[in-house]
């Protein structure tokens, strides 16, 4: 049903031949909702682009700071043991002051190590091997 007789020339023309002005607004829709579809597609592809960029950003810093976090735990953990170590000094130094405060303590150091002797005493030096 295409095909329509014009009463006046009595050829067969097709519907569209005898609406040219519908048949050019049909196009320009079709060509609209192409240009249209082609926008689509564009707009879909930079977004998902972008979203893809972003993504591997956003991965990238997080792996960053991780990094950096495990780097600052192992360094907390080295800084726990030497500040250990250092309280373990520090109770020790303490102690010497402490010692060296007490005259007996001085009087022991100085026979021990210097060998000074009190009046009247006698220093014998035995070797460190025989327990006799």
């Amino acid at each position: 049903m295409n095909n329509l007789t014009s009463p006046r020339s009595g050829s067969k023309r097709s519907v569209t031949a005898l609406y040219p002005e519908q048949q050019r607004a049909e196009e320009q829709k079709e060509q609209y909702r192409k240009k249209q579809q082609r926008g689509l597609k564009r707009r879909l592809i930079v977004f998902g682009t972008l979203m893809a960029v972003l993504g591997i950003v956003a991965i990238s810093i997080l792996i960053s700071q991780y990094t950096m976090i495990q780097a600052k735990d192992s360094e907390i953990a080295e800084l726990e043991k030497e500040y250990a170590e250092l309280s373990t000094e520090e109770k020790q130094l303490l102690q010497d002051i402490e010692n060296y405060n007490d005259l007996d303590y001085i009087g022991e150091v100085a026979r021990t190590e210097y060998y000074f002797t009190k009046p009247g005493e006698t220093i014998y030096k035995v070797p460190p091997g025989s327990s006799d």
